[in-house]
């Protein structure tokens, strides 16, 4: 799940810049209909990608949380992450006022991207932030401008 936060913040990003998004300070409702019914529906942006939501308690209920989202043991086959969304009634905190490492943020950046788009978070991530790494595993079409001001 780390490696996920940093895939969907890349998407937000993308997505920022291709001006899907007009700005990280205005909320997730605005922009999902589903999140719009959740506690992330007057959250920023921002804050999610932060993961400064306040919406989830640290460590509470993380297992379960986790487990609704990709199906483990008693849910195998039936992983969903607008279920584990669900399951979080209410916010903890209110926004920004606290860091909390927990999946349900990338979660609902994953949501938020996919209904801006109508594609999955794993394809944005691929067409948008992968097919961009070069041969030689560096990103972006800027690096033969740094290797040819090296040469200089």
């Amino acid at each position: 799940m780390s490696i996920a936060k940093s895939g969907a913040a890349s998407v937000i990003g993308k997505l920022l810049c291709e001006k899907k998004i007009k700005s990280l300070s205005e909320t997730a409702g605005i922009y999902s209909s589903f999140l719009k019914n959740t506690p992330y529906a007057n959250i920023t942006i921002k804050n999610i990608l932060l993961m400064s939501s306040g919406v989830s308690k640290a460590g509470d209920g993380e297992d379960i949380f986790i487990a609704t989202a990709l199906g483990f043991g008693k849910l195998a086959g039936k992983g969903s992450v607008k279920n584990a969304l669900n399951l979080l009634e209410e916010a903890y905190t209110s926004q920004g006022e606290r860091w909390n490492y927990h999946p349900s943020d990338p979660l609902a950046l994953s949501i938020l991207a996919q209904e801006i788009t109508n594609k999955p978070l794993g394809q944005l991530f691929y067409e948008k932030i992968y097919l961009n790494f070069r041969k030689e595993g560096r990103l972006g079409s800027f690096w033969p401008i740094y290797y040819a001001a090296d040469e200089y």
